[in-house]
């Protein structure tokens, strides 16, 4: 909602399109669309707010480096089962230190530790950068799950296999888009085992993969830490597929990134080491 009332937005749309030069918006029997035009229009509003969101964090990011504070981005899902543990640390063994976290996708806080707007990113198989200083800090593998309500409704081979044409009736849950290498996504492997499109559910993060499968909507492929804490509760158990083999999907690597000959060096080689506790 805008919270304006219809004339005031009527005003500020025919504004717009005087400003513009061009009709932005039509109305149809759908309601109101954009035109060609708007669509034009829509696309650098976009990058305008966007870049105006990026000019808030350098402006706050060069207030953080002038007050001591460490910014750390990390990866959302290990963000979940790694961070709280390392607060825990830095309470008792670094009281001093102040952080700020930023979580998100890898190539966002990739971007941000560019820009200078953290200075130190844990994210999952970045691409070696000069200047950076990058290590891995473990490294996962991948594994089918289904939950223990579903697991009576699938065809076993008798050995707890599943036959891969389970998910003819069952979706395969993914995050497509997750990159397991440079040149290849999850998505793109399985529909090379003969999975089609029409029967994943793909979706944007593992957390959602997870919960999806924990209440019986399918099957996930999932980072067997991200899985973890639900097979210990017994909600989550691991299967095989015939025909797609595991090691297929490659491994999983959560990697620390930060600018060489950063003032805060030997601050952040501190803090590496308590997250190299924890994990």
């Amino acid at each position: 909602r805008l919270n304006l009332s219809q004339p005031s937005l009527s005003q500020s749309i025919a504004t717009l399109e005087q400003g513009a030069g061009h009709l932005l918006f039509r109305r149809s029997y759908r309601g109101v669309e954009l035109t060609d035009a708007g669509d034009i229009f829509l696309k650098f509003a976009r990058q305008v707010v966007a870049d105006a969101v990026n000019v808030k964090l350098q402006l706050e990011a060069v207030n953080a480096s002038q007050s001591g504070l460490l910014r750390v981005g990390i990866y959302e899902s290990p963000a979940i089962y790694i961070w709280p543990q390392v607060l825990k640390l830095v309470k008792k063994e670094m009281p001093e230190l102040k952080l700020a976290l930023t979580t998100g996708r890898s190539g966002l806080l990739v971007d941000h530790l560019k820009d200078n707007v953290l200075d130190l990113a844990l994210t999952f198989g970045p691409e070696p950068l000069q200047e950076y200083e990058m290590k891995t800090l473990y490294t996962d593998s991948f594994s089918f799950y289904i939950g223990k309500s579903l697991l009576p409704k699938v065809e076993t081979t008798g050995t707890g296999r599943l036959f891969v044409d389970v998910f003819a009736e069952q979706s395969l849950l993914l995050f497509g888009s997750a990159r397991v290498s440079a040149d290849k996504t999850l998505r793109e492997i399985v529909l090379e085992h003969g999975v089609t499109d029409d029967q994943l559910t793909v979706v944007e993060s593992f957390e959602v993969a997870k919960e999806f499968c924990a209440q019986g909507f399918g099957i996930a492929l999932l980072p067997n830490r991200v899985a973890a804490n639900l097979v210990e509760k017994g909600t989550l158990e691991r299967v095989t597929i015939t025909g797609i083999p595991d090691r297929e999907f490659g491994r999983h690597r959560l990697c620390y990134l930060y600018r060489k000959n950063h003032r805060h060096t030997k601050l952040i080689k501190a803090l590496i080491q308590l997250v190299r506790k924890v994990t």
